[in-house]
This record gives structure tokens, sequence and C-alpha cells, in this order.
């Protein structure tokens, strides 16, 4: 009877102590998972709320907002990218659904204007987070987060996204934490697709599985929770979950699951060898109750119950302090002893966990203090508030100074605090949210201005929360000052040169006049009266004589041909341009043909390319042919086998050079800067007569078109000229070289 009176009371406080070690494992277990899935959560909200800074400031790039920049775009975003391992992919959309540019190459022909994140980015003009799907420009599931591109009037002109990889945060947290065998971490919609998975993601991301009863059970939870339930692998495991992020319809849920064996594995360890012990103590009391009861019972006992006791308060570096000997009491204290260890290593890993996480944190307020960007939150029931160090600090208030929302507002003023009032307003009544740019006065007194971004949380259709950014702009708001004083004085000074370039104009019409019609009366007498005299008197005059007066009207007949050039030159300068597509090819044979009539007994072999088109004046471009083709004609004169030929070839740019080629009797590379200047000859007039006027003339005409046109080419082995036009679509057409062109 005095052993049951002994023993009964021994196994009942051994069976308590490890039933009191198995909950303490539970708990234990359960506030690990929380600080795992805490972290998670809190990971993924900096990860959106950064994603969602990016994305105001990508609005604001030049690349993004000029759609001519596309390319420049598109390497600062890959660029961009390739510095972010969260984002699968980023871009900008068109109004009408085509993407202007991205991170990744695009197929022709894509259209993402069916994409809820688009339309619903455009509808609210604010920033959005879109559900799960597989990206149609990189191929991989992704979360899509947009927001549009606003004009100075805003409305939008564009959408700009980034995609992030749900499955990275996972990846990261399961492989920096070390966590038991059999644990799996996962993410899932509101759906109940698997966003993300730890471990073996390829089995699980992106299937629906929202009849698995795990699945029904996070779902139904509006926020946390725990249970013990069979995982989609069907194995049991003690799940905590939490919401991660909610907008609308969309909402995200993280899970960790543990599996039952690492949790209560020492514990019913420690059970069985209790059992086994008490069995054993059992049949050794009734041998030995008599020897010394104390010594082998009680001081163990005892030490097994202190230690129990310890750990119970949370006390993990609690240990028996009894010897680990082959013995029943030996075996229970090292078993005891393992479990304290474990629980301690865990929990210090945990803490390295939460260090990990401080870091980040305090990378982001870091990243804040450099943009200038701070966030903030309040309560719509009580008006108390709560801000980051940034904003207090662009307040220049301490941050550890209470604030609220009256408090708060009391920093703007003029119309901006009626404008902030109203915002605030329409948030809290009618989940408004709002992107304003306002001036404040600071605690010190400094004028500066903000930009401000308010998110209402909605929650049973009541407005439970309003978080946003806030961020100093002044700099912005000086350099945009100073560039519309800038563009001021910009436009007054175009004014004014375009009224002295009027005048220049009158002038120079005027002394066109004056040349046409006061320099060619003198000509045409000097040349009149040397012709008379080479008739009437010739017969009286020597050869010496009658040379001079040949030299004379040949002179006088230069000068005219100079001055004829010199006018065509200033009507090129000055003539108002007919734009529209020119069949080059076919003008280049007209020239030609023109030509060849003037010498038909000529020998020589001639090529125009066909289908060759371009926009401009035909007239213009008609003086132009005439000018290069001439040349060539000429220049090719004293050649037996003269070739010329008129084509078209396509740069590296895609940009289309137009060619007139020749095997005459070319130039040297040294004097090419001097070809298309007035005046300027490589060739002696006896050689090849000419004024020197006709490679300016297409100079200029090449010019005002916005085209270009330079030479190459090597004494007596020929030469050609190239010369660019717009084409009918447009500069550096494609597409027009076999052809297609009207």
């Amino acid at each position: 009877m005095l052993l049951v009176l002994i023993l009964v009371p021994v196994y009942s406080f051994i069976a308590y102590s490890v039933f009191e070690i198995r909950q303490q494992a539970k708990q234990y277990a359960l506030h690990n998972a929380s600080l795992l899935v805490q972290a998670a959560a809190l990971e993924q909200t900096n990860l959106i709320e950064f994603t969602r800074q990016q994305l105001f400031n990508f609005a604001q790039l030049p690349v993004v907002r000029r759609p001519a920049w596309a390319r420049l775009c598109n390497r600062t975003l890959a660029a961009i990218r390739q510095k972010n391992s969260n984002y699968t992919n980023m871009g900008v959309i068109n109004l009408d659904g085509t993407v202007r540019c991205s991170a990744l190459a695009v197929q022709p022909g894509l259209n993402l204007a069916d994409r809820p994140y688009f339309r619903e980015a455009l509808q609210s003009r604010g920033f959005v987070v879109g559900g799960y799907q597989i990206g149609r420009i990189s191929g991989q599931p992704g979360i899509n987060l947009a927001t549009p591109v606003l004009n100075a009037a805003g409305e939008p002109e564009g959408v700009v996204f980034i995609a992030l990889n749900p499955n990275l945060l996972t990846q990261v947290l399961f492989r920096t934490v070390t966590l038991p065998a059999g644990t799996t971490l996962f993410m899932v919609n509101q759906q109940g697709m698997v966003l993300a998975y730890e471990p073996n993601p390829k089995a699980w991301v992106g299937k629906l599985v929202p009849d698995n009863p795990l699945i029904r059970a996070i779902l139904a939870n509006p926020e946390k929770g725990s249970l013990q339930a069979r995982g989609l692998d069907g194995v049991r495991r003690l799940y905590v979950f939490r919401r991660i992020f909610s907008n609308g319809p969309e909402q995200v849920d993280v899970s960790l699951g543990l599996p039952l064996r690492s949790i209560y594995g020492p514990a019913d360890t420690l059970l069985l060898h209790a059992i086994i012990l008490m069995l054993l103590l059992t049949v050794l009391m009734i041998a030995l109750v008599w020897i010394n009861a104390r010594r082998l019972l009680l001081g163990p006992v005892e030490a097994l119950i202190e230690a129990a006791r310890r750990l119970g308060k949370g006390d993990l570096g609690a240990r028996t302090c009894l010897p680990h000997t082959p013995d029943e009491f030996g075996q229970l204290a090292q078993s005891m002893d393992d479990m304290a260890e474990a629980l301690q290593r865990r929990a210090e890993e945990v803490e390295r966990s939460v260090q990990i996480l401080e870091e980040k944190d305090r990378f982001l307020t870091l990243v804040g203090k450099m943009a200038k960007v701070g966030g903030w939150e309040f309560d719509p029931g009580t008006l108390e508030a709560r801000w980051t160090e940034e904003v207090a600090r662009i307040h220049e208030m301490d941050p550890r100074d209470p604030i609220s929302v009256e408090s708060g507002i009391n920093f703007y003023v003029g119309d901006s605090r009626a404008r902030i009032e109203a915002a605030v307003k329409a948030a809290i009544e009618e989940a408004k949210p709002y992107d304003l740019e306002l001036e404040i006065v600071t605690a010190r007194g400094h004028h500066r201005w903000v930009r401000t971004i308010g998110e209402p949380s909605v929650r049973n259709g009541q407005v439970v929360k309003v978080s946003g950014s806030f961020q100093d702009i002044t700099e912005r708001r000086l350099i945009e000052e100073d560039i519309r004083q800038l563009n001021a004085s910009l436009e007054v000074k175009v004014e004014e040169r375009t009224q002295e370039l009027y005048v220049a104009n009158k002038e120079l019409e005027a002394f066109s006049y004056s040349v046409s019609h006061d320099l060619r009366a003198p000509l045409r007498s000097i040349d009149g009266f040397s012709q008379a005299l080479l008739e009437d008197y010739g017969s009286l005059m020597n050869e010496e004589a009658m040379g001079y007066l040949k030299r004379v009207r040949a002179a006088t007949q230069h000068m005219g041909q100079l001055i004829d050039d010199l006018l065509v030159l200033s009507r090129i300068t000055r003539a108002d341009m007919q734009r529209e597509v020119v069949d080059l090819s076919a003008l280049a044979q007209e020239v030609l043909d023109e030509l060849q009539r003037t010498e038909p007994l000529r020998c020589i072999r001639l090529k125009v390319e066909p289908g060759l088109s371009a926009q401009g004046d035909a007239k213009l471009i008609r003086i132009a042919l005439v000018n290069l083709l001439g040349n060539a004609w000429k220049f090719s004169s004293r050649v037996p086998e003269a070739r010329i030929e008129f084509g078209a070839r396509t740069g590296a740019d895609g940009r289309v050079d137009f060619f007139v080629r020749d095997n005459g009797s070319g130039f040297d590379m040294a004097y090419v800067d001097k070809l298309f200047g007035a005046f300027q000859r490589l060739h002696l007039a006896s050689e090849f007569p000419g004024t020197g006027i006709g490679l300016a003339t297409v100079a200029r005409i090449i010019h005002r078109h916005g085209g270009q046109v330079w030479a190459e080419g090597q004494v007596n082995q020929g030469a050609v000229f190239y010369f660019t036009l717009p084409g009918p679509e447009g500069a550096g057409w494609p597409g027009h070289m076999k052809g297609e062109g009207t």
C-alpha cells in the first residue's frame, strides 16, 4: 500500500509533466510558426509596398512617358529587371493594350487589353494588384502590380506594370531558416489556387484545390489561425496560416505546416521512455523500496520536476543536471535535456530570422530616406495616426511625438488644406483613394511641396484603415518652375528669330530680283557687242584679237550660267515644299532617258532599281536627281564602257540609303568635305565644264527633306553619292526596297 501511495503520485506527476511538455512543445511550435508566417507576411507587404513605390517612380520617367523612346525604355527596364530577382517582367502598356516597351522581348501583335489588372488600373487610375496568372510575355507564373501613367491633366496615357514571382518569398524563407524535415510552406489565393509551394513547387504551383479541406478552412478564416489537418500531399501536420494580402476580391494567405512528429516526437519519446521507466521503476521499487527509496527515486524525480517547471515558464536553458547514465532516470534526463536543447536551438534560429527581417526593415528605411519617401496610416474611427521616421523628418518633427489626422492636416496651407480635407473625408466615407501634390509648412516654418497618396482598406464594407505614402517633391517642383520659365523665354526668342528670318528672306528675295535683272543686262550687252564685233569686223582682226573676244564671250556666258545656278539655289532654299509619295525609280529613269537623248550614240550601261519610293517634294527631288545623274553622265564621258546605276541599300540600323554610282573619273577622298560647297570644283573646267553649284543644290534639297547626303570615291575608279529621304511610312522605312512602295 505504501508503494502504491508512493508510485501513483509519481506516475501522475510524470504523466502530467509529459502532457505539459507536449502542450508546451505544441505552443512553442505554434509560436515559432506564427513568427515565420508573420515574417512572410511582413516580407510580402514590404515587397508590394516597395514595388508600388517603384511603379510610381517608373511612371514619372521620361523613357516611360514618351512612346518615341520605346527602345531606350526596353533597355532601361531590362537593366532594372536584372538587378531585381523578384521581378519576372516589367513594362508599359498603351491604352489600346499593345505593349509599348518591356524588359523581355515581346511577340508581334501581343495585346494585354483583356488583363484584369490593366483594365482596373485604367478604371481606378491608381495602384492595383492583379491575380495569379501565367505571363504572356515571360511565360512564367506571377502576380502583376500596375499603376497608370497620367498626363498633366490627370488622364491616363498608359499602364506601367511589374510581374512578381510569388514563389520567391517561400524559397527565401524555406532556404534561410532551418525547418524540420517534412515542413511545407505555401501561399494560396481566394480561388484556391496555389501561388507558391515549398518544397517541390512544380508539383503544386498553379493548381486549383478549392475543395481540399485544409484550403477551405484557411479561406474561411478572415485573418489568421491554426489547425491540425492533412496537407495537399496527404500528410497530417500542424498548420499556422495568416492572410498577407487582401484587395477586394483578391486575397492571399500563407501557411506553414509542421509535421506532427517534429512537434510531439520528443514528448512522445519522453512519454514512451517514461512509461518504460515507470514499469521498470515499479519492478525495482517493489524489490528495492526498503533499501534506499529517497536516493533512487525522489532525487531524480525532483530534478525532472524542476527542469519541467523551468521549461514550462519559458526557461529554455533549464537542464535536469542528472547524469546521462544508461539507467531509466539517466535516459529520461537525457531525453528531457535533449528536448530542451532542441527547443533552445530552434529559439535561436527564430531569433536570427527576426534579426534578418529587422535588417531588411532598416534597409527599406534607408531607401525611403534617400528617396525622401515614407509611409503613414490612421484609424478612421479614432483618427489616431502614425507615420515613419522619414515622414516625421519631412515635417521637421520628432518621430516620437504623437500625431493625429487633425494635427497632420494642420501642416497644409491655403488651397492645399481644403483639398486634403476633402480627400481624407472621401477616403473615410467613400473608400476613395487619392494622389495629391500639395504645399505644407513644416514645424520649423519651412514651405515644402509634398506628394501624398492615400489608399483606404475596406473590410466587410467598412473602411478600417487608411494608409499611404508621403514624398518630399520640393526640388522637383523648383525644377519644373525653372523649366516653365525657360520655355517662356524660349518662346519669345523663337518669335524674335522667326521675325528676323522673315526679314532676311525678304531681303534675299530683293537681292535675287536685283541679280536676275540688274546683273543680266550688262552681261547681255557685253556678249552681244562681242558677237557683233566678231561678225562685223572679224575680217579686220587678227587671230589673237578674235581669240580675246571669244574668251570675253565665254566668260560672260559662264557668268550668266553662274547667276542662273545661284538663282536656282536661292529658290530651292525658299520654295514651299509639297510633300507626297514620289516614285524615285520612275523619276531616275526619266532623267536618264533625257540625258541619253542628248547623246544617242554614246555607249553606256544604265541600271535603275525598280520599286523605290520616298516621301518628299517631287520637283525638288527631280532637281537633285538631275544634278546627281547629270554629274555621273558627265564624269563618266571619258570611260570606254561607262556604267551608271541608281539603287538603294539597307544600313545596319534599318535606314534606307539611296545611291547614284558611276565608274567615271572619281575624286580624291582627301577633298570630300569640299564636294557639297558652292563653287567648289575638284576638276578643271577644261576637263569637265560646270559651275560648282550642282552638288550644293543637291545638299540643300536633301537637308530640307530632313535627310543626309555623302559621297565615296577613288581617282579614276568612279564615285558613289548616297542620300536618305523619309519613306512612305516615315524615316527609317523598311520594306520598300522590293517594290512594296507606291
